[in-house]
């Protein structure tokens, strides 16, 4: 009796230790899937210049202000051009890119969606000056000059 009762506890903790690592490999995988990419060096426009007003995130005192230029990835992780303290915000959550003598904006797979003044993004989206952008809680406002 004791010996079935060892084999069946040996078996169970051989299986959890299968879905641990299981759920550890599907994380990273994720995490992985999440990176940004390469920023892009050949579409750069040295007569436009772009940025982002941070105007509302929680705990923000005052507006702060970023420069937008090739590809700019917004989100938590420190690995974003702009970092947002917003837990809302997915690691990599949006980027604006430069194509064709304008700006695009990208949702990069976020859980709670990225907005553009009010509509959500499926699709790549032009921006032009004075557009709002919503990222979880924060919401930036876009300059063109």
């Amino acid at each position: 009796m004791i010996d079935l009762t060892i084999f069946f506890l040996k078996y169970a903790f051989l299986g959890f230790i299968y879905l641990f690592l299981f759920w550890l490999i599907r994380m990273i995988s994720r995490d992985l899937k999440d990176k940004p990419q390469q920023v892009s060096k050949t579409e750069k426009h040295p007569n436009k210049r772009a940025g982002l007003v941070l105007e509302l995130s929680p705990g923000l005192v005052g507006p702060k202000h970023f420069s937008v230029t090739g590809e700019t990835t917004i989100g938590r992780s420190p690995r974003n051009k702009i970092k947002i303290n917003d837990d809302a915000a997915s690691y990599f959550h949006a980027k604006i890119f430069s194509h064709n003598g304008g700006f695009l904006l990208e949702d990069m797979g976020s859980t709670n969606g990225t907005f553009l003044n009010g509509q959500l993004v499926k699709e790549r989206l032009p921006l032009q000056s004075g557009y709002q952008v919503t990222i979880g809680r924060s919401r930036f406002l876009f300059t063109e000059k």
